[in-house]
């Protein structure tokens, strides 16, 4: 059991009703729990206990997000262990073999155990409150279109679907932007931070997938290579190599450019789109050129720094 400091009655601290709403939820878990054990075969309606189980665990989390609480640092460490399980038990009753597990008297138990201490904490424990305002996608919404931070015809499906994939977003840390949640369920996010960058999907969604781009070439031939990496360019100057030699293997061929940015695959895709007439005919890749000694001084002569549209991408930051 968690050691806790007793909560005050500041019109700061998380209400009586809010705390009622949560323990209320922990109370239905557990019963919830106790029906796994006499289910015989019923393999269905397990699942679906399961998955009502994780649907109201969901809501106990929401309650703290919503009422803009961080969720508490106890209660966070309980979910997950509780998460850990339920996902083995849904894996093996839906027939999976990996990261499965059954239903055994024991795990129920040790449930029991965690929802009686996180029955504890919402009781009892003092939570802490965001310094800024919390907001779900529908409310954010509304605030960028006000400010015209995102266009008047932008669709909330839209807006909603990108939030999703930003909340799943492994390649760089979208905490000051998004609430990372533990179960599944509405999205929240941090209004003051979306107020401080411009919106831009596109851009947003691959922020931080690749560190650098690069650009190898020989200005004998004018035959270049475009290409993006996290931090390994020695191996993709080697894999290049080997493409180039087969075609030319007289000529050596150059580290001609490399630009550091969190926006290196959106820059590469920019450089594929602008370049797209000058294909290599002699390779068969999208990332191989033939360009014209003028085309060519984009590069080696920094000509790309004149290119409002690729410096666009290059200064775009999710500094908050």
């Amino acid at each position: 059991m968690v050691l806790t400091e007793y909560y005050s009655s500041s019109k700061n601290d998380f209400k009586y009703k809010h705390r009622k709403y949560i323990i209320n939820i922990v109370e239905k878990v557990l019963l919830l729990i106790k029906k796994l054990l006499v289910m015989g075969n019923q393999k269905v309606r397990r699942v679906k206990i399961i998955y009502e189980i994780k649907e109201k665990l969901a809501e106990y989390e929401s309650c703290f997000y919503k009422n803009n609480f961080k969720l508490d640092f106890d209660a966070r460490r309980i979910l997950e262990k509780i998460g850990l399980y339920l996902e083995k038990w849904q894996n093996f009753y839906e027939g999976y073999s990996w990261n499965a597990r059954a239903i055994e008297v024991g795990d129920v138990r040790y449930i029991e155990g965690l929802l009686q201490e996180l029955h504890y904490v919402s009781l009892y424990k003092r939570f802490e409150k965001y310094n800024e305002r919390i907001v779900e996608v529908g409310t954010l919404y509304q605030i960028l279109k006000n400010k015209k931070k995102i266009q008047r015809n932008y669709s909330f499906r839209k807006f909603h679907n990108e939030m999703k994939v930003m909340a799943k977003q492994n390649y760089i840390n979208f905490e000051k932007f998004i609430i990372n949640r533990i179960f599944s369920g509405e999205i929240y996010t941090m209004l003051r931070s979306f107020n401080q960058i411009e919106y831009n999907f596109k851009l947003i969604k691959t922020h931080g997938m690749y560190h650098l781009l690069y650009v190898y070439g020989s200005p004998e031939n004018n035959t270049v290579k475009v290409g993006v990496t996290k931090q390994n360019l020695a191996n993709r100057y080697l894999k290049a190599t080997e493409s180039y030699n087969e075609h030319f293997p007289t000529k050596k061929l150059n580290e001609i450019k490399v630009i550091e940015s969190l926006n290196a695959l959106n820059l590469e895709s920019y450089l594929k789109r602008k370049f797209k007439q000058q294909r290599h005919p002699l390779f068969n890749s999208t990332e191989w050129f033939l360009l014209t000694k003028s085309e060519l001084k984009y590069f080696t002569n920094d000509e790309y720094k004149n290119d409002a549209d690729f410096m666009k991408i290059l200064n775009y930051k999710l500094d908050v």
